[in-house]
């Protein structure tokens, strides 16, 4: 019997501490643990950007062989010529991009000339701007060069050019 005695506490003590080390391991054996956690989802919804033109740049009746410009000029019947106002609204304090071509065609029938379109300050008006307050006026001058209009027919000449504004 004290043989006996001796084998159970020589293997109770180990068998113990065996338990002891595989007991964390048995309980997450199972899947039993889990975590979880709350992802915050949220967007903020801003006006849409939107572009309107004044109105149509108007030469009104031009000599061909002579220069006209919107930023300063008159027409033949001495009328001043304006430029139009590309009037941009969208989100207060937002950047956006202009994209315009420089020039344009204008046409009747086989008959053609080109038109430059330019802010006040001679720049191209393709590029980035602010809107403050949730608006930007871009004033949108043409000019007509004298050469381009030496030796085409008389008639109405019209053209069209795409404004694209995007924000940025």
């Amino acid at each position: 019997m004290l043989v006996k005695s001796k084998l159970v506490k020589k293997s109770v003590i180990p068998m113990m501490a065996l338990g002891l080390m595989v007991l964390p391991s048995q309980l997450y054996a199972d899947g039993s643990s889990s975590s979880t956690a709350v992802l915050n989802v949220q967007a903020k919804i801003i006006v849409p950007i939107q572009v309107a033109i004044s109105s149509t740049l108007d030469f009104g009746e031009i000599l061909g062989g002579v220069a006209y410009n919107t930023n300063g000029g008159v027409n033949a019947q001495g009328v001043s010529l304006a430029p139009v106002q590309l009037n941009v609204t969208g989100e207060n304090n937002h950047s956006f991009s202009l994209g315009m071509a420089s020039t344009t065609t204008m046409s009747n029938g086989t008959d053609t000339f080109p038109v430059t379109f330019k802010n006040a300050s001679g720049q191209t008006l393709a590029g980035s701007y602010s809107l403050v307050s949730g608006s930007k006026s871009i004033a949108a001058h043409g000019s007509i060069s004298a050469t381009d209009t030496t030796s085409i027919s008389a008639g109405v000449y019209t053209g069209t050019v795409t404004v694209t504004v995007t924000y940025t």
